[in-house]
């Protein structure tokens, strides 16, 4: 349809659709390279959002296969565009995947760097179940470092916005972390 129509933006959300359902049955390879053929679709047009996502979704495809380099480098083109755009919800999704993925290097000092940035854009925009995702992160990323105190403000902090909240998946993420 979207090649009848003529129209790049809707041609580039559908390799798009169709890379994500690629990932999800494990062919990653096939993934990227529509993803790759989504972002040379939509940034000739000006599509910054689709090119924007497409990276995004290039590293979260990275991330999986464990080339966290790869994913890095991806994220921060997204996370570039996200800021040209003031699209501040995705801008701090970012950060915290970025943290992630630094956690997954064992690069701790980036990762606290990119959590406390996710959860000040989180604070800002008054998203709590976003601040507690970033809070129990936080507590992980100190578990790893072997401070289970400072782990453990952190788990109690998300555990307290998700009580408020009444998030209940979140909530047994958060007493399997405390117990």
């Amino acid at each position: 349809l979207a090649q009848k129509l003529n129209s790049a933006i809707m041609m580039g959300a559908a390799y798009s659709n169709k890379a994500t359902n690629l990932h999800k049955l494990g062919r990653d390879s096939e993934a990227l390279v529509l993803y790759t053929l989504t972002v040379h679709i939509h940034f000739p047009t000006g599509h910054n959002p689709g090119t924007a996502n497409a990276y995004f979704n290039i590293a979260y495809v990275y991330f999986d296969i464990g080339n966290y380099f790869m994913a890095i480098k991806y994220e921060q083109y997204a996370l570039e565009l996200y800021k040209k755009l003031n699209m501040v919800m995705d801008e701090a999704d970012t950060y915290n995947i970025i943290a992630n993925t630094y956690m997954r290097l064992n690069d701790y000092p980036s990762a606290l760097k990119n959590f406390n940035t996710a959860l000040g854009i989180y604070q800002q925009l008054e998203t709590p179940q976003n601040e507690a995702m970033v809070l129990s992160n936080m507590g992980m990323l100190y578990h790893d470092l072997s401070k289970p105190e400072i782990a453990f403000n952190y788990y109690q902090q998300a555990l307290k916005i998700d009580l408020q909240m009444q998030n209940k998946s979140n909530l047994a993420h958060d007493y399997q972390h405390i117990g």
